[in-house]
């Protein structure tokens, strides 16, 4: 039995068994995804690794181990890892799970500040069939703040993103006056989705209050240049739904993003009566409504996600 909500400017269906939601609405849109071409901190490892049955068990022996041996804690800052599955498969999965449930796909790819699977599924098929996406990391203050940029023009997707990425690797280039110049340039183009991604996830492990100061002030500084907030596939229920008021508050409304890093598909999807991206854009830009899909996936422990 599904379960509904009426938010300000978001409805929210909450699946407990799969569904065929034809009926709802014509396509659905996965939003979020990483691919291989992602290159993911490690610092979340400790903070999983203490939660899991038996390999808490081995990880706390092997890091007093490491301590011992070394003198010092294991800093997990210098390295990295990225996904598993490469682009085309990343995409398939995600199609199939949208088309199981009876309706269109159309899948947004957003690898870290990275845009190369998009331009390898464009030059394989159809011109514009594959938004060109990323999820771009901007240095803010004391922290850094992750923006979903969907859907940017075929013809100078790789100058914009260059320009974004100096933004983000430049401190010399960094600071509030040129951040909104690049949000205006963005929110210029008509057909581009601008989400701020977990916003309420303490991302740079700052503390739960500093975390909520430094959103506050990105938001007071930032925020007019935002299309909606962004309910994430995992992210907790009682965080997302914090994330809701706080769009609410803005008079925003809510998109998923299934943050996707291994081998199953988002547990969220987002629903439209368009047949294109851009039509679903202008749904959230224009109209300022969503719908949004929790699927039965979502309330699976995260750990075994």
């Amino acid at each position: 039995m599904e379960k509904a909500m009426k938010l300000k400017k978001t409805r929210l269906h909450i699946l407990q068994k799969a569904e065929n939601l034809r009926n709802r609405a014509l396509t659905g849109i996965s939003l979020h995804c990483h691919t291989q071409h992602s290159r993911e901190l490690m610092d979340f490892v400790p903070i999983y690794a203490e939660k899991l049955p038996i390999v808490s068990y081995y990880w706390k022996r092997e890091r007093r181990n490491y301590i011992e041996r070394e003198g010092r804690d294991i800093d997990f800052l210098t390295a990295y890892w990225s996904p598993p599955l490469p682009p085309d498969c990343v995409y398939r999965s995600e199609i199939e799970q949208i088309e199981n449930s009876g309706l269109d796909a159309i899948v947004s790819v957003t690898d870290h500040d990275c845009i190369e699977a998009n331009l390898d599924f464009n030059a394989q098929r159809e011109e514009g069939e594959f938004p060109i996406s990323m999820e771009w990391t901007v240095p803010y203050r004391t922290g850094f703040f992750h923006v979903g940029v969907h859907n940017l023009p075929p013809a100078n997707a790789k100058e914009i993103t260059e320009t974004l990425l100096d933004f983000t690797f430049d401190k010399g280039k960094q600071g509030a006056a040129r951040l909104n110049e690049l949000f205006a340039m963005l929110w210029d183009i008509q057909d581009v989705l601008i989400v701020l991604n977990h916003p309420a996830w303490d991302i740079e492990m700052s503390g739960e209050e500093a975390h909520s100061n430094l959103l506050k002030q990105f938001l007071g500084e930032h925020g007019r240049w935002l299309h909606a907030l962004e309910f994430n596939g995992f992210r907790s229920w009682s965080e997302n739904m914090l994330v809701v008021a706080i769009a609410d508050e803005m008079g925003l409304p809510v998109v998923t993003g299934g943050d996707r890093h291994g081998c199953k598909p988002n547990t969220v999807i987002n629903l439209t009566q368009g047949k294109t991206f851009a039509e679903f854009v202008d749904e959230v830009r224009t109209d300022k409504h969503s719908e949004i899909v929790m699927m039965p996936e979502y309330s699976q422990p995260l750990p075994s996600r």
